[in-house]
């Protein structure tokens, strides 16, 4: 039982080849791979390696299986990939209230990361930075059971953590796929 290593590397400039749904709109596309979800071993057989790819023709983060894309051979700088502003992308759409919220961040001069907040069982807002088992890095808050958690909250706490009000919302990579 070998495990398969990953044919394309982070970083990589890749081409869509893929039809199928979800991959219409980005056939032909190059993209950069961002980042890279390990094949695991399930019912006997190794799964594919998951991609995180930007395209900088769309503007768009979107996900992958290895069998989807075609590795072009070249690769790019990893600093071409890190913040240059604050920005923020939630995953889903915010309501007035949520249990959970999720999605990813980048500030400038890091990579893509991940916050994650939860209502718990606490008396005020408190967070603290996090590496999940991917090895992304990110933060989570662990929010009043009693407070609104909505996208203004989210704001708000982030702002609190990194010290600044300027976050721009944007359309980054889902988090999950990250995680």
């Amino acid at each position: 039982m070998e495990k398969k290593g990953s044919a394309i590397r982070r970083f990589g400039v890749v081409s869509v080849v893929a039809e199928g749904p979800g991959c219409r709109e980005f056939t032909g596309q190059l993209g950069t791979v961002i980042w890279c979800d390990p094949a695991v071993y399930m019912r006997g057989e190794w799964t594919e390696w998951g991609y995180c790819v930007y395209f900088p023709a769309l503007d768009r983060y979107a996900s992958f299986l290895e069998s989807s894309l075609q590795p072009t051979g070249r690769l790019e700088p990893e600093e071409a990939h890190l913040g240059r502003r604050f920005e923020l992308s939630f995953d889903t759409a915010l309501g007035e209230d949520a249990d959970v919220v999720e999605g990813s961040y980048r500030v400038p001069g890091r990579p893509w990361e991940i916050f994650l907040f939860m209502k718990r069982d606490v008396p005020e807002p408190r967070h603290q930075f996090s590496t999940w088992r991917s090895g992304i890095t990110g933060i989570e808050f662990d929010f009043p059971k009693k407070a609104v958690l909505n996208r203004e909250a989210v704001l708000r706490g982030m702002s609190e953590a990194f010290a600044t009000e300027d976050w721009t919302e944007v359309r980054g990579p889902d988090s999950l796929v990250l995680k």
